[in-house]
């Protein structure tokens, strides 16, 4: 990935490799800090209601339901995934180097809030920790150059003409996939990321993705790339 000195903030890593623009640092924290604070209030809202339930309901019919109703909050019922567009004055082979490097685009919001990059023969480590520090976990960044084939076993869309496939771990869980596909247009370079998820979440993970999508143009803007077309989306477990 092109160097981002100009750009960077005074604590970032001095290893071009891992260093992450300050726009994007900043729109991570502000990111992350809405992030939070939709999480607090959905839990509670789902606190209110359970006290709710416990006085209106009988003592058993009550403990019941609010055992059913937290249940919901962190069941897997979710999903996401779908594609997004970008363009950039950058060659495709220098988008190629940035999606390689240590810290690809599409993860940028986690590069900039790990507390640890490491590069690795294959991509990167990135080491997170919660809002408290209280836990921490290590995403793992698997980057391979594909010959114009995607592995589609698993039945999940993938773009079959796709340079590249970015597979993460968080721990020892799968994450999701990201094939990135490149191609000149009117001496720019269209880039057409397709996210293929491994994993679901519950309710209490929704602001993750509603604030997501909303910071998703700031992202892509800091590390030279514009956002033509976002068609990412939330479904149910069937």
């Amino acid at each position: 990935m092109p160097s981002h000195a100009d750009t960077v903030d005074s604590d970032a890593t001095t290893d071009d490799r891992t260093a992450v623009p300050s726009v994007v640092r900043t729109a991570a924290r502000r990111y992350w800090r809405r992030t939070l604070a939709l999480r607090a209030l959905t839990c509670l809202g789902y606190f209110v209601i359970s006290i709710a339930v416990l006085f209106t309901l009988p003592y058993i019919p009550a403990l019941a339901g609010i055992v059913v109703l937290l249940g919901t909050l962190a069941a897997p019922v979710f999903k996401t995934g779908g594609t997004i567009e970008l363009t950039t004055d950058r060659s495709p082979a220098a988008v190629r180097d940035d999606f390689t490097d240590a810290t690809p685009p599409v993860v940028g919001f986690q590069a900039a809030l790990a507390d640890e990059i490491r590069s690795t023969a294959t991509g990167a480590e990135y080491d997170l920790s919660t809002a408290l520090g209280l836990r921490s976990a290590t995403m793992t960044i698997e980057t391979e150059r594909l010959a114009g084939d995607s592995d589609t076993a698993d039945g999940d869309a993938a773009d079959s003409n796709a340079d590249l496939e970015l597979v993460v771990t968080v721990g020892d869980k799968p994450w999701g996939r990201y094939t990135v596909t490149t191609d000149e247009r009117d001496g720019k370079t269209a880039v057409r990321i397709t996210m293929i998820p491994a994993r679901r979440f519950g309710v209490r993970r929704l602001p993750d993705f509603v604030f997501g999508r909303r910071y998703r143009r700031q992202l892509f803007d800091g590390q030279g790339y514009t956002l033509v077309a976002d068609d990412t989306s939330l479904s149910v477990r069937s």
